[in-house]
């Protein structure tokens, strides 16, 4: 069995899901919407007591969030589930 990144175990939940590689520009990148952010980590909250530390970061990208959820705070068992919160 070949041992998915929490990307792609994202992306076996949501099938529409694309990985964002974006070019380096001199263009300005806004942050993650603030409410999206939050639903994210009321999500992880649900699996992982410490899921707050997040809270203490900007995020860029909803895909950075949730793999860093995946791999550093949410317990593997949960995975599944709690990318059925966030799709």
């Amino acid at each position: 069995m070949k041992h998915l990144t929490p990307f792609e175990e994202f992306q076996s939940v949501n099938p529409n899901a694309q990985s964002e590689k974006t070019e380096e520009s001199s263009e300005v990148k806004e942050s993650l919407d603030h409410a999206e952010v939050l639903r994210i980590l009321d999500a992880a909250a649900m699996f992982a007591d410490d899921a707050h530390v997040a809270a203490d970061q900007t995020w860029w990208d909803k895909k950075d969030l949730v793999d860093y959820l995946l791999s550093d705070h949410i317990p593997k068992k949960y995975h599944k589930e709690f990318l059925k919160y966030v799709k």
